[in-house]
């Protein structure tokens, strides 16, 4: 499903994915200031869903930053929602490149589950909800889903995460097909199970 800003109401749809996660909840985020989808990945935490991230240094601290929340410190306002125990969270720690990562994995961990990777321009604040221009793709596809992971598992790892990450996919069974069609790159895939 492909979705845009302002008109589509993204942030609904992610609280609405983020209600079917049974097992983990992984994300790599550049700004991260909405409050609904913090206290909807909250809900999940609280029902025993692993909840993971790694957010760009230039938010990490900030006031609106739903970083503090997921690492239960409340904001200088004291209007946030603060996690306890906190979340697995961390700060990239690469010096002079941003995190620009927009992206969220759901049972992305478990080859055998409907894995669901959210992605695209669209940051989860109310800049990108009610204002700017933006994308975002919802894809359920265990392929992609692997190589988000992946993804995920170097950024956890080098931002100090330590906890193990099942990449517990079987990317070999999967037959993929590039072809071009005039401007366009048709990529066909199916997994053999």
């Amino acid at each position: 499903r492909v979705y845009m800003s302002p008109t589509d109401g993204c942030a609904s749809k992610i609280i609405n994915k983020i209600t079917t996660a049974d097992k983990s909840i992984y994300f790599c985020i550049y700004a991260f200031s909405s409050q609904d989808i913090a206290d909807a990945m909250k809900q999940r935490f609280e029902s025993g869903v692993m909840v993971r991230g790694v957010f760009d240094a230039t938010a990490w601290n900030q006031n609106w930053s739903k970083s503090l929340d997921l690492r239960g410190d409340y904001n200088i306002d004291s209007t946030n929602n603060p996690w306890s125990p906190p979340a697995d969270v961390f700060v990239d720690s690469v010096d002079g490149n941003l995190l620009h990562h927009k992206y969220m994995l759901i049972d992305c961990d478990d080859w055998a589950s409907n894995p669901i990777v959210i992605t695209g321009s669209y940051n989860w604040s109310a800049a990108a909800e009610n204002g700017n221009d933006e994308n975002m793709v919802i894809l359920h596809s265990r392929y992609f889903a692997d190589l988000f992971l992946q993804e995920f598992a170097a950024r956890y790892y080098e931002a100090g995460g330590t906890a193990d990450i099942n990449v517990d996919t079987d990317l070999h069974l999967s037959n993929i097909n590039i072809r071009r069609n005039g401007k366009d790159v048709i990529i066909d895939y199916s997994i053999s199970m």
